[in-house]
């Protein structure tokens, strides 16, 4: 199995030792010896389980997510281009919004203007 559990935190802080014995309880639910790697956010938190997991189960390695990472490195890049991209976004809504200048701008052969849609990112 990829994924064992998922553990709703609610309103619940996310302390290392909050975690480190939901993380402990999992692998004593599945078996020590069928543990090979625990896979976590990099919150300090996260690694600081990891850290108390390691030292009282031996064997068991820690991997940060890099989807976590990459996402962080997008959302830096994001704020460096928000003025950038607010701008374009009010363009195209400008342009989709007026039909005479959405007819004038399909006739130039542009490529379809893209309307700004949230992702989660």
């Amino acid at each position: 199995k990829v994924l064992v559990k998922c553990h709703p935190y609610g309103q619940q802080r996310k302390k290392a030792k909050t975690i480190a014995d939901v993380l402990e309880a999992a692998i004593a639910n599945i078996g020590q010896d069928n543990v090979f790697m625990i896979c976590t956010d990099g919150a300090r938190s996260a690694l600081s389980a990891m850290n108390i997991v390691q030292k009282r189960v031996p064997g068991v390695q820690k991997h940060r997510c890099s989807t976590h990472g990459v996402q962080l490195i997008f959302k830096g890049l994001t704020a460096l281009f928000k003025e950038t991209i607010k701008n374009a976004m009010k363009f195209i809504l400008y342009v989709v919004g007026h039909d005479f200048v959405y007819a004038l701008f399909q006739t130039c052969g542009c490529k379809a203007l893209l309307l700004p849609a949230d992702t989660r990112m």
